[in-house]
């Protein structure tokens, strides 16, 4: 057994940033010129296990940070598409509620929603597909 490491060196460094990118042991232990079994050695460190954490969740977080800017900006986009009046020939009733459906099924996958719990905009009890009001029964709707 290895003894535990008071610090990382540069080469610990390399490693973990080649683990966090998706090399294998074998590939990293070639790319640093050293026996696989160091890499495995180095990987069984907890100072080294630790790193590796760290680095997976400040990548987990900018992930967020990223998914959560795209939502902002397609809902923006959204109340844009809302906006628009109906009457224009460039945008038909069902091409805007697709564009709106479209829309909030990107923003879907970034809602944070605890394990478990399905997505207000996914599953059985999302917004519907309808199909566009023929001219017969449009004027024979009624409002709840």
């Amino acid at each position: 057994m290895a003894k535990p490491l008071h610090q990382l060196s540069p080469r610990h460094h390399q490693a973990v940033a080649l683990r966090i990118a998706g090399e294998s042991p074998q590939s990293i232990a070639e790319s640093l010129g050293v026996e696989r079994r160091t890499v495995y050695l180095w990987f069984s460190d907890q100072l080294v296990k630790d790193e590796v954490q760290r680095r997976c969740r400040d990548v987990a977080n900018l992930i967020s940070e990223r998914l959560a800017e795209h939502t902002l900006s397609a809902l923006d986009r959204l109340g844009e598409v809302i906006e628009l009046p109906l009457d224009t020939e460039s945008l038909t009733v069902a091409q805007k509620l697709e564009v709106i459906r479209e829309i909030l099924d990107r923003c879907a996958h970034t809602l944070p929603v605890s394990p478990g719990t399905p997505s207000p905009l996914s599953g059985p009890r999302a917004l519907p597909r309808r199909p566009p009001p023929s001219t017969s029964t449009a004027g024979s709707r009624t409002h709840r």
